[in-house]
């Protein structure tokens, strides 16, 4: 082990155990994100409207040296999503929808034959099988397309699967519900994203991001290579599912507002559930969150924007990550903070990987999903994961039997019997849990 990382090692080990500092602890560990993974943006971690940490990191503009401030904005990505399932239930409960209404009611391109089963509570639980447009080969994220246009474009093209028989996470959805929104209300998406979210919640620094708008404040977006740092991809906002930007602080205002409503909304509590494929499954996504035990969460990658928000319904905790860089650590990040919060044993050890063979050893075979292998084996003293053949980057140990990779946004966790013998292998991807069964 480096004389650094065991150094850091001691210094958290010393602020957990010293008046439970949990402050200094989330500051450390966030300079560790900042120096080793290169993390530029804002944290702000709250219980109920009580900031408990707040800071910035990084440029916000490295052509101009300009600072990340608290008030920065960001892009959210996909975490626009969860405000338009919320505008969604509002226009259910206002009675100008059914979630159980076919999309073709409202989308006559959508009548056909192999989509006319297709409902809006699909959309909201990415099981409708709509191709996602994002990754049909003639869409070009720079283009700015008529609303029409990309309506036929996903009507055009083939399901994945019928509705309600699977799930796949799709931008197609959200993009649909946002265009139902308006031939619903009879307004902009805009206007009716403030009139029902933004303003009684008290975000007044958020809103559509529109390209040729003169946005104060924004953050610039950048990818972080091997040889340093370059200028993100340009995107046509207009063409993305709510293409929001906002700052910490609003999202802060949100997460209590949210919670408020479904401490008191039936409506909004009996629609933020798991939801049952055809063959009993349950999804945990819905309504642009993922329903973690206990927790609601989203990430939100965008071209050079990295970001993720966590609200602990149970102890009220609320954890915003909005980074200004392609950060693929957001996850271990936000579980890290959240177990320094909860007083969780070691929350920190995972830094050190200072792991026996022994107990690696647990964790190799071969585990099977369908005609998809991975193997995992000890080679040169190191743990090592192959996935159909090829050689995957390394997953940490993060917790017992849960590991994380510091190449991509996700988690796999290992499943024991009553024995105590690894059985089988969850992996997390997409807001998804796949279950791998050992077979060696």
């Amino acid at each position: 082990m480096k004389r650094r990382s065991l150094s850091l090692i001691l210094i958290f080990s010393h602020l957990l155990s010293s008046a439970q500092n949990k402050t200094n602890a989330i500051d450390s560990v966030l300079n560790y994100m900042h120096g080793k993974y290169f993390f530029d943006g804002v944290v702000l971690v709250a219980k109920k409207d009580s900031v408990m940490y707040k800071k910035a990191f990084g440029l916000a503009n490295r052509d101009w040296k300009i600072e990340n401030r608290m008030d920065t904005k960001f892009r959210l990505g996909s975490m626009s999503k969860q405000f338009i399932g919320f505008l969604t239930i509002i226009l259910a409960e206002e009675g100008r929808l059914k979630l159980t209404d076919p999309l073709g009611n409202w989308l006559p391109e959508f009548s056909i034959t192999d989509k006319k089963n297709i409902t809006i509570q699909n959309l909201l639980t990415h099981t409708s099988g709509i191709y996602d447009y994002t990754d049909m080969p003639d869409f070009n994220s720079m283009v700015l397309y008529p609303e029409d246009s990309l309506v036929k474009m996903m009507a055009s093209h083939a399901l994945n699967f019928p509705p309600s028989e699977k799930y796949s996470y799709s931008n197609s959805n959200f993009y649909l519900l946002t265009v139902i929104a308006e031939k619903v209300s009879g307004k902009k998406f805009e206007d009716l994203l403030k009139e029902k979210i933004l303003i009684p919640a008290g975000m007044n620094n958020s809103g559509i991001d529109h390209n040729d708008n003169i946005l104060t404040n924004r953050a610039s977006p950048y990818i972080h290579t091997t040889s340093g740092f370059i200028n993100g991809e340009y995107i046509q906002m207009d063409n993305v599912a709510g293409g929001m930007y906002s700052t910490a602080f609003d999202l802060l205002n949100w997460s209590v507002f949210i919670q408020k409503k479904l401490a008191r909304d039936k409506f909004l509590k009996s629609t933020l559930q798991p939801f049952r494929l055809t063959d009993g499954t349950l999804i945990i996504y819905s309504c642009g969150w993922c329903l973690m035990p206990g927790q609601l969460m989203h990430q939100g990658h965008i071209n050079g924007f990295a970001n993720q928000i966590s609200i602990d319904t149970i102890n009220h905790h609320t954890i915003i990550i909005l980074s200004n860089d392609n950060f693929k650590q957001l996850y271990v990040t936000g579980k890290t903070i959240s177990s320094i919060l909860n007083k969780d044993k070691n929350p920190l050890n995972w830094i050190s990987q200072k792991i026996p063979l022994t107990v690696m050893n647990e964790y190799t075979g071969i585990y099977v999903m369908g005609k998809d292998s991975v193997w995992s084996k000890i080679e040169n003293g190191e743990f090592t994961t192959y996935y159909n053949g090829h050689q995957l980057p390394p997953w940490l140990l993060f917790i017992k039997d849960e590991f994380f990779s510091t190449a991509s946004e996700g988690n796999i966790v290992y499943i024991r019997n009553k024995e105590g013998r690894v059985t089988g292998v969850n992996s997390f991807d997409n807001y998804h849990w796949d279950e791998w069964k050992k077979v060696r």
